[in-house]
């Protein structure tokens, strides 16, 4: 059974706020305002480094001759995971996706995914 848990990006505070912190903050308190911050599901995977995967991550798959980034999304139509790239190409995501590495997330984001 996969597990339920959340991060939420605290639009006030500019920072992520993971699953075990989220009680002790304004943001529980206040019910979790949409004005104020953005909830992401974890996925029920982890990465190739053991990294939990969330909504809203930065995910570099390699395939057999490169390595491409894309954004981790919900899809509410089928219920499930999406990596998407840069061309609006979209892979369902599953735990046989050995080549996963989180590399950033879509608020501090570093790079161009």
């Amino acid at each position: 059974m996969r597990e339920i848990k959340f991060r939420a990006w605290d639009d006030n505070e500019k920072q992520m706020v993971f699953w075990d912190d989220l009680r002790d903050t304004k943001l529980f308190d206040d019910g979790f305002d949409n004005n104020q911050c953005t909830l992401m599901q974890y996925t029920g995977l982890k990465d190739k480094n053991g990294k939990e995967i969330y909504e809203g991550d930065v995910v570099e798959i390699t395939f057999e001759t490169c390595k491409q980034r894309g954004i981790i999304c919900f899809d509410d139509y089928r219920g499930r995971f999406l990596w998407k790239d840069k061309n609006d190409i979209v892979w369902g995501l599953t735990d046989r996706d050995y080549g996963n590495e989180v590399v950033d997330n879509i608020y501090e984001v570093k790079v161009n995914p």
